[in-house]
């Protein structure tokens, strides 16, 4: 259950920073790199073509109008979604000394105060 937790969230956080247009994106790459490379005959001028970005294809421009209305959408919704974040006033703990009263008498540090013996004998060495 645990294991399961840990996934959504692991999930939920990369959804949350764009990690499917990521994926896309590179999806997207490979298959230009390959198909460019195979037209023009040479792996170098494949890749080139590929990462110019002179010659997307149309995964790239539906990832990049993705990545637009994205950042469209969040741009006029910072000024609607304003969040407030304010302190309640906390409790005041005040550390004090002890009443008088309770505090111990020099004469009972030290045990001079006992009237009574110890009730046993100390133990003896054999």
């Amino acid at each position: 259950m645990i294991r399961f937790g840990h996934i959504l969230l692991v999930s939920a956080l990369m959804i949350s920073i764009g990690a499917p247009l990521a994926l896309l994106q590179s999806v997207a790459w490979v298959r230009m790199s390959v198909s460019y490379s195979v037209q023009s005959g040479s792996v170098a001028q494949g890749l080139r073509e590929a990462f110019d970005g002179q010659h997307p294809c149309k995964l790239c421009r539906a990832i990049a109008k993705g990545k637009h209305t994205g950042q469209k959408e969040s741009k006029d919704d910072a000024g609607k979604k304003k969040v407030e974040l304010g302190f309640e006033r906390a409790f005041r703990v005040v550390f004090t000394s002890p009443p008088f009263e309770n505090l111990p008498r020099a004469g009972d540090l030290t045990g001079r105060d006992r009237s009574e013996s110890p009730p046993d004998q100390p133990p003896r060495q054999a």
